[in-house]
């Protein structure tokens, strides 16, 4: 029964014994337990229960969850996560990639915001970078500080330049 002034989620289902073959566009959180064949692109989480398989190009979603069987591409804004007897099959690009004991990925997982931080430094001159080693209390760690304050990059040049003797 609707109710009147009270906003309900977004909920797509498709349910065991229903096939989908096309695009599916979706808002909201999505499920499932029938057969998809075709791109996904939803804003919000899928899950594809234990009866369910998408067969895809790309899916795109939030999130997903796989306790069936996924044969596509898949980008994520946040995590992916494989079920114990979930089958996940193609290049995961998401935040977070986590497989059950039990589950099975065939694939390759892409972090972004690793893989963007590396290309972004990579991107950089050397007098944009800041390199320092902190060896106080506890192991020595190394930082690298991109675009540095003003001066920082001369400062640090110009120290190296006195360590190594050259005037």
């Amino acid at each position: 029964m609707l109710r009147r002034g009270r906003e309900r989620a977004a909920y797509t289902y498709v349910a065991v014994g229903t096939t989908v073959e096309g695009t599916v566009v979706a808002s909201g959180r999505v499920r499932i337990d029938g057969v998809v064949r075709g791109e996904v692109r939803v804003d919000g989480p899928v899950e594809v229960g234990p009866d369910g398989e998408v067969v895809a190009p790309s899916l795109h979603a939030r999130s997903l969850r796989v306790a069936g069987t996924v044969r596509a591409d898949v980008h994520a804004d946040a995590t992916v996560e494989v079920w114990r007897g979930g089958v996940l099959e193609g290049d995961v690009r998401a935040a977070a990639l986590d497989v059950e004991p039990g589950a099975r990925f065939d694939g390759r997982s892409i972090m972004p915001a690793a893989n963007d931080a590396a290309q972004a430094l990579a991107s950089l001159s050397a007098d944009q970078v800041l390199v320092t080693l902190d060896e106080g209390a506890g192991p020595p760690r190394l930082g690298v500080h991109a675009d540095p304050p003003d001066g920082a990059g001369a400062a640090a040049s110009a120290a190296g330049e006195r360590a190594s003797g050259a005037s």
